[in-house]
């Protein structure tokens, strides 16, 4: 790659990212009533079950007193439930409701859709490489030690 033309790669990916959520935002409100980020916690309940807030934040890339806010107002809502761990009673544990859980299957229509069109076009191999160049730019960003984690996002473990 050409030194002087790698800053494409920055200016590329600030604005897919920033279309990409507003395209989702602007579905999950007109759709769903609900914001952006919301989808995820309902998704990752959905997928991995009921868990410590704390286990959540790597999943959505916030810090713990942005996640308390939105778990408050997600709780509010009907979407979910907060309680008390019992293994430690600072932890809050969040589980999806009956409400929460019925919007499941619209959310990954959403998500799908807007992969979908994202991909539009793409061969099996351009998608995996695609796939490939994020896993190792957000490993090349945070360190080796995100591999793991990097392997995760990539099955949504």
């Amino acid at each position: 790659m050409i030194e002087e033309h790698r800053w494409r790669v920055n200016v590329m990916i600030r604005h897919l990212a920033l279309r990409h959520r507003n395209e989702i935002q602007r579905r999950l409100e007109a759709e769903l009533g609900i914001h952006v980020g919301q989808e995820l916690i309902l998704m990752v309940l959905n997928h991995r079950g009921a868990m410590v807030q704390s286990e959540m934040l790597p999943y959505l890339s916030v810090e713990p007193p942005t996640l308390s806010i939105i778990a408050r107002k997600m709780e509010s809502a009907g979407l979910i439930s907060r309680s008390r761990s019992e293994h430690d009673s600072r932890a809050q544990v969040l589980s999806l409701t009956e409400k929460g859980r019925e919007m499941i299957p619209a959310i990954y229509a959403i998500e799908n859709d807007v992969a979908q069109r994202l991909t539009h076009g793409m061969s099996s191999e351009e998608f995996e490489q695609g796939l490939e160049f994020m896993r190792t730019a957000m490993i090349n960003l945070d360190g080796h030690d995100a591999r793991q984690w990097a392997d995760k996002l990539m099955k949504f473990e």
